[in-house]
């Protein structure tokens, strides 16, 4: 006797799959129709290959029973006769039990939420939030009060009140050139800006930056250390009350 080709014997195997599941189903009894094949196929496609040639007729009914259930009260399905009270009053029972089971775990999920730890963990999250905020301002408003500064200082003249902008220009960038270098040295800018505030009133503000800082940069090196400041130089701050 001749082995039977492997999509005759799935085939086979699905049809004493669905005579089963007719059999369970009795006295109701499903409509052999395309419709009927499409929608059963189509729950279970996803969820169980039903064309696995490992498959038994048994587990190709359990499967179909288990789309039956999943979709009777979706009213989808065509019958002949349609199933007893019984077994109407069982699928019910099982979608109710599935509902609450899917509802406990909800339940737990949200009670596991707001559980003292997770309460604590979620307080611990939203201060170190905070308080990421409020140092990101407080160095904001560190950087342009350190600008704020060096952009008001102001060197006199030859002759008496009055101000020599060239002169007042070149100690600017000699003092941006003193917050790069002290900013390379992972110097905090209130450091910075507490020494800023010592050296503008100076007698002599070149003379105190070379005894803070061991050599003043040469002009081309200025201009590279400004230009690191990220364009600082250029923009002046409104923050006098702050010095």
């Amino acid at each position: 006797m001749a082995t039977p080709l492997p999509e005759m014997a799935v085939i086979s195997t699905i049809n004493k799959g669905w005579n089963i599941l007719q059999q369970r189903l009795a006295p109701g009894r499903l409509s052999e129709t395309d419709h009927n094949v499409e929608v059963l196929t189509t729950w279970c496609k996803p969820r169980y290959d039903l064309k696995n040639p490992q498959n038994t007729a048994e587990q190709v009914a359990n499967t179909l029973m288990l789309a039956v259930e999943a979709i009777y009260f979706d009213n989808i399905l065509d019958w002949d006769k349609h199933p007893s009270a019984h077994f109407v009053s069982e699928i019910q029972r099982k979608h109710t039990e599935a509902h609450r089971a899917a509802q406990i775990k909800k339940e737990q999920k949200a009670a596991e939420e707001n559980s003292e730890a997770a309460f604590w963990e979620r307080q611990k999250a939203a201060e170190a939030a905070k308080k990421a905020e409020v140092n990101a301002k407080k160095a904001d408003v560190l950087k342009q009060a350190i600008h704020s500064t060096i952009m008001t200082v102001e060197e006199s003249g030859s002759r008496p009140n009055t101000i020599d902008h060239a002169k007042s220009e070149k100690t600017r960038e000699r003092l941006f050139n003193f917050v790069t270098h002290r900013r390379q040295q992972r110097v905090s800018d209130e450091v910075i800006l507490s020494e800023l505030k010592e050296v503008r009133w100076a007698d002599d503000i070149k003379r105190e930056l070379e005894r803070r800082w061991d050599k003043v940069p040469t002009a081309k090196k200025e201009k590279e250390q400004r230009d690191s400041l990220g364009g600082d130089v250029r923009r002046v701050g409104a923050l006098g009350s702050l010095i």
